[in-house]
């Protein structure tokens, strides 16, 4: 009997769910069918609670909830001190208006019109990818916090300039058969 628990009792523990409190303060429970959802952690006495999205809560131990740190890089700064980096700078907007983009040194906004109104972000910004050939790059805008490949928070863009960098597209929508928007350069 005790030989069949053991294996049991591991398996339970490597699958086991967690908890990641990022930068800006909230926690998210990571899940083991490899999915995530924002939760609340509160403090009732000596013991920590997770109150969940669907209603339910479970007592965690506090040792339970880590911290997560946004990992920068060279590469970042790099990125943005290249010809293509330079020429995000400034203010962009759609021609039906249902998406404008404002780039400064330190901090982005992307509005985009979605189903019920517009969706804003706004912060921190990287370049993850960039390609000078093909005049493309994809922009992390607002990001919450990163586990090593995995994002949280803020929205991903697939970004390519026109031959003379006063055109912007945001192929971001491109391959799910929605739009590509096209966005200039406001001076």
């Amino acid at each position: 009997m005790r030989r069949a628990l053991l294996p049991l009792l591991l398996i339970s523990l490597l699958s086991a769910d967690s908890y990641v409190t990022l930068d800006n303060g909230k926690t998210v429970h990571l899940k083991d069918d490899g999915t995530w959802e924002e939760v609340k952690v509160i403090k009732k006495g000596e013991k920590e609670i997770v109150l969940k999205n669907d209603g339910t809560w479970e007592e965690i131990n506090p040792k339970d909830v880590e911290s997560a740190n946004i990992i920068t890089n060279k590469a970042d700064e790099k990125f943005k001190s290249t010809p293509l980096g330079k020429a995000l700078l400034g203010k962009w907007v759609s021609d039906d208006g249902d998406e404008y983009l404002i780039f400064t040194p330190t901090t982005a906004t992307l509005k985009i019109r979605q189903e019920r109104g517009f969706r804003t972000f706004t912060g921190k910004w990287r370049i993850e990818k960039l390609d000078e050939k093909e005049r493309s790059l994809t922009v992390n805008i607002a990001e919450g916090a990163r586990l090593g490949f995995v994002t949280f928070g803020g929205a991903m863009r697939k970004l390519r300039f026109s031959e003379d960098l006063q055109t912007l597209y945001d192929e971001s929508e491109k391959l799910s058969n929605m739009r590509v928007y096209r966005l200039h350069k406001v001076r």
